[in-house]
């Protein structure tokens, strides 16, 4: 059976805009899918770079312990060395206010033995 021409060349218009129509759908979801992809391996790039980040960050905590840890001890020993050195000063005015006893009474001998002489 065949279609009369006027229905046949309207069939063939709709066709046509429908045709029209699934090709520019088809182009648009080409485009999204291209934009999509791109995405993908920004966001994969992305990934690579924070685990990178992370393994980086992990090891500088790491050494930033081990240099607190290290700071720590030196400022043990600094507070060692600054408690040894108040004591040796403290010592040393001691023994220079002795020297100084010591030395006055040397003077006082001496001026005795020139008067004994």
């Amino acid at each position: 059976m065949k279609l009369p021409l006027m229905l046949r060349k309207k069939h063939e218009e709709e066709l046509d805009r429908a045709i029209n129509i699934i090709v520019e759908k088809n182009r648009v979801i080409a485009l999204k899918n291209d934009e999509l992809e791109v995405e993908r391996k920004t966001k994969a790039i992305l990934q690579d770079k924070n685990e990178s980040l992370h393994k980086t960050l992990t090891i500088a905590e790491g050494k930033l312990k081990k240099l607190e840890e290290y700071i720590e001890k030196l400022e043990k020993v600094s507070e060692h060395k600054t408690l040894r050195n108040c004591s040796l000063n403290t010592k040393l005015i001691a023994k220079d206010t002795e020297l100084k006893k010591l030395d006055k009474a040397n003077k006082d001998l001496d001026k005795a033995n020139r008067v004994l002489i």
